[in-house]
């Protein structure tokens, strides 16, 4: 008996470190006494959105579930950089003053090579976002830039062609966003200025090594991070953990009524405060499914 627990006790680590790497980003929710099973996908904002087309497990899923939830609901009128220019938070001066002297030639260059000077208004959190997308969509992931259309906005049309319900998570992410960078902190500025000049630095100089991470999420090769707490990260994103409570709140439900299908950014699944273990705080059973 001793070895046998013995045994178990130098096998946990490793189950825990297969539950947090399980190659997968379809997820199983499920829970004793409900007869309805949902399903939670992990998606990357900036990907072909081909992609998910390609995942024919996860579109069999979809096409069984009632209802979608995505993080907003896509409007083909939309235009981001309008939106984005209306926040006008920020100026030159403001930034200048955060820039250090190595990093305010890049952001310069990046900015007249780019023709965007309304990259100045934007503040660093908000413009983080923006770079970010730039750099995996237009300038590692050409075939997604082409298409004009992100993954998740193709699961939302592939819903609708399925006659689904679909429900948007975010009530409005421009808004968010504005709210959010308003209360962050200098010091999280001041690292936030540091990512985005990084990604540029990356686009002057041709520098694709970051576009590995669009490789390693095709190939379902993600950390999730489940037993991590996203709270005790100097740098974690102060979008997550709220707007995953949000969300909780939503959805749940439409959990306890029907099959649900639920389609978000990967990194919202990763770490403690993330939907996966929040869901598991709930009662329900939430278990990969492999792709």
């Amino acid at each position: 008996m001793k070895s046998i627990l013995y045994a178990l006790l130098m096998c946990l680590p490793f189950m825990l470190d297969a539950q947090s790497t399980p190659k997968t980003i379809l997820w199983e929710i499920s829970k004793k006494g409900q007869k309805h099973t949902s399903y939670l996908l992990g998606t990357f904002h900036d990907i072909s959105p081909d992609f998910f087309l390609s995942l024919n497990t996860a579109v069999e899923k979809l096409k069984k579930s009632e209802t979608l939830y995505v993080e907003e609901i896509y409007d083909v009128s939309f235009d981001q950089k309008k939106a984005m220019a209306q926040l006008s938070v920020w100026d030159k001066s403001i930034w200048d003053s955060l820039l250090t002297s190595t990093q305010k030639p890049i952001f310069q260059n990046f900015i007249k090579k780019a023709e965007r000077n309304d990259f100045y208004k934007l503040p660093p959190l908000v413009l983080l976002r923006t770079i970010g997308g730039m750099y995996f969509n237009e300038f590692c992931d050409a075939e997604s830039n082409a298409l004009a259309i992100s993954m998740d906005a193709s699961i939302e049309k592939l819903a609708r062609q399925n006659n689904k319900n679909v429900f948007s998570l975010d009530d409005n992410q421009i808004a968010i966003l504005e709210k959010t960078s308003l209360s962050v902190s200098p010091t999280q500025n001041i690292r936030y200025a540091q990512y985005c000049t990084d990604y540029m630095a990356k686009m002057l100089n041709d520098d694709f090594s970051d576009c590995q991470f669009i490789q390693k999420y095709k190939d379902f090769d993600i950390d999730y991070s489940l037993d991590v707490d996203l709270t005790q990260i100097p740098d974690h994103s102060p979008l997550l953990i709220e707007r995953n409570e949000k969300w909780l709140k939503k959805i749940k439900k439409s959990l306890e009524s029907q099959n649900c299908f639920i389609a978000v950014g990967f990194k919202h699944l990763c770490y403690k405060q993330g939907l996966i273990q929040q869901l598991r705080v709930m009662g329900y059973e939430v278990k990969p499914v492999p792709i």
